[in-house]
């Protein structure tokens, strides 16, 4: 009578491969999720500063100049007035980012020339909650 099946060593030697592929592959599949929450952050980010640079071209009279040094745009300005869409998402928080804490600086340099530096600053509303 023939045995069907497979040995012991044989399911030792399967397991351990598949333990091996695992220790491999698992730090790699994190690492790619990790740096791709990195690169959504930066591209929120983006477009935040691309809104504001948007309402510069607009809002040219609010303008920083001699006689005043630079201008805050908050998030809920911009989204208000239509240069951002829609409620953004911090993707490594999972919350939104704050409408009246999240904020560009648009000032003159030494050269008189524009300059935008955000403050970005998460509210207490997950991302589920508020989309």
């Amino acid at each position: 009578m023939q045995n069907k099946g497979f040995t012991l060593i044989e399911l030792l030697v399967v397991i351990s491969v598949l333990a091996i592929v695992s220790l491999i592959a698992v730090p790699n599949i994190n690492d790619t999720i990790n740096n791709a929450s990195k690169r959504a952050l930066n591209e929120q980010k983006k477009i935040i500063k691309s809104g504001a640079k948007q309402w510069a071209i607009e809002h040219i009279n609010e303008l920083p100049n001699e006689s005043s040094l630079n201008k805050w745009v908050t998030l809920g300005e911009l989204k208000s007035d239509g240069y951002v869409d829609n409620d953004i998402c911090n993707p490594e928080t999972n919350k939104l980012f704050d409408n009246n804490n999240t904020k560009v600086n648009i000032y003159l340099d030494n050269k008189n020339n524009l300059k935008y530096d955000a403050v970005f600053t998460d509210s207490d509303i997950s991302c589920s909650d508020g989309s």
